[in-house]
Order: structure tokens, then sequence, then C-alpha cells
């Protein structure tokens, strides 16, 4: 049997990662554009987002009693 160690603890930031601003700032050029593309459907109140809608990504997901939520 192998014994297994942690050797190394702490933050690994990858060459290729952006800051929170960067985050940001390309979501909000996002919601931008994503706003206009769908400005008719948002107007009518028919443009749903599936983050908002309770089960939306998560079908078949009910919370028991064991559950924990941090």
């Amino acid at each position: 049997m192998h014994r297994v160690a942690i050797s190394r603890t702490g933050l690994y930031i990858p060459p290729e990662s952006i800051s929170n601003q960067e985050l940001v700032t390309a979501f909000n050029q996002f919601a931008e554009w994503d706003n206009h593309q769908h400005a008719a459907a948002i107007a009518a109140g028919t443009r749903h987002l599936g983050f908002l809608i309770p089960n939306a990504c998560t079908p078949g997901f009910a919370p028991g009693p064991t559950m924990k939520f941090q």
C-alpha cells in the first residue's frame, strides 16, 4: 500500500489566470451584449436565465434534512 502525504500547501495561480477586475469587466461586457441581443424578450418579460429559475440547473435535486449549507 502506498502512503500519501501532502507535501506542499498554498495557493497555486496558473499563468493563464485573470484578476477579479478582469473577470468583472468581461462579465459586464457579456451581460450588456446578451441584454442587447435579447432586448425584445426582456421587455416582454419572457427572457429567463436558468440560474434564476428554481431547479432549472439541478432538475430532480431536493435538499433533504441531512444537507448542510455553509
